[in-house]
């Protein structure tokens, strides 16, 4: 790889992080810049509507596979494990378990340091007071405080139980990575998760979670691609549409020195080391998982709420942001322009 001296300058030139970039971030916590941690403190309006919509869209789709009653569940990077802890009031399961190498607040894109039993139950509370008479959960219950979340469509109707057994009979966290799945003493039918593109070895991750599955298990991944607008996630952001594949790796690393030099180092360990590298598209992906003994389910780009922004940046330069990246990048505009990315794979 070599440094275009002249791309530099340009793209320096071209940077405008009030046009590129910061429409389309979510709110930061009072006092904080935009690639900041947040600071500890209870749980948020969006947050708490970022999980709620997860687990109602967890819900729907264990509820269309083959293996939906009874089942034993895992979420890989689970975070505060508030999903795999409220999943029992929704699921029958045998048991709901969470893992995850960081505790609340020891990484860049954990969650807040918070309390986590405090914050569970709020949720609960709030869910038992917005549903029916019927306790059926809609998405217009909770809607509001969705307004920042990218998806498409919205999930159906679905019913909280009041869970006879206490929410910890189910539920279990550990911490490790999803490297190291073979060191937990279970077995599992459905596996979920949601930070793929934080975790580097995917060849790995494929391989552990196949030996830690049942016959027949369903691995759901839920993808946020390095290859979309945002892929580099706001800590390694550029100024320019989609910078992190536009430039190669020398350049982007003189690209932030030059714009950044107090925190570059920074951006670069977060885009080396907080995303997944190597970068691999969806069809890559599907590859390795395929070589590790899963099969190709189904796969389902959901846009962003920016796709109009994202559509007009992308198709009126006369393919040439396109033609900068496919230098570099075998990559689909599906994946350029996704939000969210929904792939399943089965044993």
């Amino acid at each position: 790889m070599i440094i275009k001296e002249e791309n530099i300058s340009k793209w320096i030139k071209e940077s405008n992080f009030e046009r590129y970039l910061f429409p389309f971030l979510s709110p930061t916590s009072k006092g904080t810049q935009y690639w900041e941690s947040q600071p500890s403190g209870e749980l948020t309006d969006r947050q708490i509507g970022r999980i709620i919509l997860q687990v109602h869209q967890l819900v729907e789709r264990i509820n269309k596979t083959k293996i939906s009653d009874n089942i034993s569940f895992l979420d890989i990077g689970t975070g505060n494990g508030l999903i795999p802890k409220l999943l029992p009031y929704f699921l029958k399961l045998k048991y709901s378990h969470g893992c995850d190498p960081f505790l609340d607040g020891e990484h860049q894109t954990s969650f807040q340091k918070h309390d986590r039993n405090k914050e569970f139950n709020k949720i609960i509370n709030f869910l038992k007071k917005v549903v029916s008479e019927n306790n059926i959960l809609e998405f217009k219950n909770y809607s509001n405080k969705t307004n920042n979340e990218h998806f498409y469509g919205k999930p159906s109707p679905i019913k909280l139980g009041n869970n006879d057994k206490n929410e910890n009979f189910y539920y279990k966290f550990f911490q490790i990575g999803a490297h190291n799945l073979d060191e937990l003493e279970y077995e599992y039918d459905f596996l979920y998760c949601k930070a793929i593109e934080h975790i580097p070895d995917w060849s790995t991750i494929f391989e552990k979670a196949f030996k830690a599955t049942s016959n027949n298990a369903v691995f759901y991944l839920k993808h946020k691609s390095f290859f979309s607008y945002l892929g580099a996630h706001r800590y390694s952001s550029t100024g320019i549409p989609w910078g992190h594949l536009r430039m190669n790796n020398l350049e982007y690393e003189e690209y932030i020195k030059q714009l950044f030099p107090e925190r570059s180092e920074d951006i670069k360990d977060f885009f080396y080391k907080g995303l997944a590298y190597p970068r691999h598209t969806i069809g890559e992906m599907i590859e390795i998982a395929a070589s590790k003994g899963w099969k190709f389910g189904s796969v389902e780009y959901e846009r962003s709420k920016h796709v109009e922004s994202f559509q007009n940046i992308l198709f009126s330069n006369n393919d040439l942001i396109y033609s900068e990246i496919k230098e570099k990048f075998d990559v689909s505009k599906e994946e350029l322009l996704s939000g969210l990315i929904h792939i399943i794979f089965t044993k």
